[in-house]
């Protein structure tokens, strides 16, 4: 079964922070994470049709030797977009948005994080791995750990890994993710993590 859901680009460009970010004087001083914004405008278009792809688990450890205990776990949704590029016959860029919302934790303290924006996957023909990149929007509810400040609640998670296809319904990924705040304040040390995950496919 497949959901398909109209978005209205206008009605998008209504929005309170697209037209902050669209305003020039901002989006200069916005220019650090401006990759993040530019993947979300490309993934909408005008009265485009969005199709229900895949959702799942992920989680995953702190993927650098520090000395603070992170962990994360969150569902993640993903839509499928019209918009794909044909490179050649075998090779095709693809087009998701992608909805997350988990825990972040650390020490015995927790945070609630979510996410939303576009990811470009890179398939080639008949072939069952993807490779696949983000650079997403994310806001948690502290940023405040253990001997680690994150410095603002809104964070910038960009990732890349792969995909593989176990079955024509079923699929677990790999990726590395790097979120931060992109110097929005002086306390900006990013964290990384090594995320798993098993998902279904519609």
């Amino acid at each position: 079964m497949k959901i398909v859901i109209n978005i209205n680009r206008t009605y998008f460009m209504k929005l309170s922070f697209v037209q902050t970010l669209c305003n020039r004087e901002n989006f200069l001083f916005y220019k650090n994470f401006h990759l993040a914004f530019i993947t979300l405008f490309f993934s909408s278009t005008v009265f485009c049709q969005v199709e229900l792809d895949s959702y799942g688990l992920r989680s995953g450890l702190y993927a650098s030797r520090g000395y603070v205990d992170f962990h994360q776990t969150e569902l993640y949704i993903n839509w499928s977009l019209p918009m794909d590029y044909a490179i050649n016959d075998e090779y095709t860029i693809k087009n998701k948005l992608e909805f997350t919302i988990g825990r972040l934790a650390a020490t015995g303290e927790e945070a609630f994080i979510t996410s939303f924006g576009g990811k470009f996957l890179l398939e080639k023909k008949d072939f069952p791995v993807t490779f696949a990149f983000a650079s997403v929007p994310t806001f948690i509810s502290r940023y405040k750990f253990p001997r680690r400040n994150l410095g603002t609640k809104l964070q910038f998670i960009t990732s890349f890994g792969l995909e593989f296809k176990i079955t024509k319904s079923f699929e677990v990924s790999y990726r590395f993710q790097h979120m931060s705040n992109a110097s929005l304040s002086r306390n900006n040390p990013g964290l990384n993590l090594s995320m798993f995950s098993f998902g279904y496919r519609f």
